[in-house]
């Protein structure tokens, strides 16, 4: 996405690194099932993934609720 003087616009994904989480949680699968890391180093590393990935869900919720408070007192302007 562009902004208006042609610069791109980072997405919420980009910004929090998404993609690169779940591209890390891909790659220890595949290190899990060759055999790179112990079980135990895969469930550490999915309970950091699944921190993130809740820090996460809790800005895209905290970014809805104050986009609505914010339409409610545009309206009542």
């Amino acid at each position: 996405m562009e902004t208006t003087d042609g610069k791109r616009a980072s997405s919420l994904s980009d910004d929090l690194g998404i993609e690169g989480v779940v591209l890390g949680i891909a790659r220890d699968l595949s290190e899990l099932r060759n055999g790179k890391i112990s079980v135990q180093d895969a469930h550490a590393r999915a309970e950091l993934a699944k921190q993130y990935m809740n820090g996460i869900r809790m800005i895209v919720n905290a970014q809805k609720f104050l986009l609505e408070r914010s339409r409610h007192i545009g309206k009542a302007v």
